[in-house]
């Protein structure tokens, strides 16, 4: 298809756009969009495609996601097409062509920290003025963390675009949560128990930016673990 031949729907009606998209009278006047149109970046119509998939992200922008009262749309329907067919300019700047792996055989499981450590401690004071009260603590630890991979965009020597998968993974962090509870007697049956737990209690949550796994591309910054946290709780028996 030559970029200058027009874009119609699947039943042959002509595909048209306002030649001034900002023009939002009824009366606007309309074109039938081209190729053309959507592969020159000076072009209101231009098309934002995706770097990684060559995906039309404005598609619904240019009409690609509407239908006519006979149902008809655009699109031809065909899947797996090689992307050497692509007809709008894609230069397929990370060098996936059209593949993004999202593991290969022999590499290790993901979603998990390889070191994982839990270790809770409870002392209830036996007399006094205190007695009953129970305090003590969680400390957690994980290290070598492996979320997921993604994939390494480099550029060889020659130029030449390559990628490689590795994996990502949060930093090793230590979390230690709180706890404290003491209960009160109301006649010989009732209790009332109030338990008080702060998780997190050393507020460690540093930000890290992830990669995107498509592309290497940094996502939206995000917390290792949730900030400091206190909650109480009470419960009454009887």
């Amino acid at each position: 298809m030559e970029n200058r031949r027009s874009l119609g729907i699947g039943d042959g009606t002509p595909l048209l756009v306002k030649v001034n998209p900002n023009d939002n009278s009824p009366s606007a006047p309309t074109t039938q969009l081209t190729i053309a149109m959507i592969n020159t970046p000076s072009s209101p119509y231009f098309a934002d495609l995706d770097p990684d998939s060559g995906r039309i992200r404005s598609a619904a922008f240019l009409g690609f996601t509407r239908s006519n009262s006979t149902g008809a749309s655009v699109g031809t329907g065909v899947v797996g097409v090689p992307l050497a067919q692509h007809q709008l300019n894609f230069t397929d700047p990370n060098g996936l062509k059209g593949s993004i792996p999202a593991v290969e055989a022999g590499l290790p499981t993901t979603s998990y920290a390889k070191y994982s450590l839990s270790w809770t401690n409870t002392y209830t004071i036996p007399a006094g003025s205190f007695k009953g009260l129970m305090l003590g603590g969680t400390l957690r630890y994980k290290g070598k963390d492996r979320s997921y991979y993604y994939n390494n965009v480099t550029v060889d020597a020659a130029g030449r675009r390559q990628s490689q998968m590795r994996v990502f993974g949060l930093p090793d962090a230590e979390y230690v949560d709180l706890i404290a509870s003491y209960g009160l007697r109301f006649g010989p049956k009732a209790r009332l128990t109030l338990q008080l737990n702060i998780q997190n209690a050393l507020d460690n949550s540093l930000v890290v930016i992830p990669p995107n796994s498509a592309s290497e591309a940094p996502q939206t910054a995000r917390l290792i673990a949730e900030p400091r946290f206190a909650f109480m709780t009470a419960s009454f028996n009887f």
